[in-house]
């Protein structure tokens, strides 16, 4: 549940980041931060898919 929790979390911090990087009319400041979600973001994924394997093993 903590996992689901901080991914909440994380998507709603990222959608008002894009909200807000929608708005802002510096250009290259909303795409260092559209960078910084999305490395964060495939990081956190390609984390979560590891994880995956092990927590079936230990549930079975």
């Amino acid at each position: 549940m903590n996992k689901y929790l901080a991914d909440g979390i994380f998507l709603i911090i990222a959608t008002i980041t894009v909200i807000y990087v929608a708005f802002t009319p510096s250009i290259r400041l909303s795409l260092i931060i559209l960078a910084c979600i999305s490395i964060y973001f495939n990081y956190h994924w390609f984390e979560k898919l590891a994880s995956r394997p092990r927590s079936k093993a230990k549930i079975s």
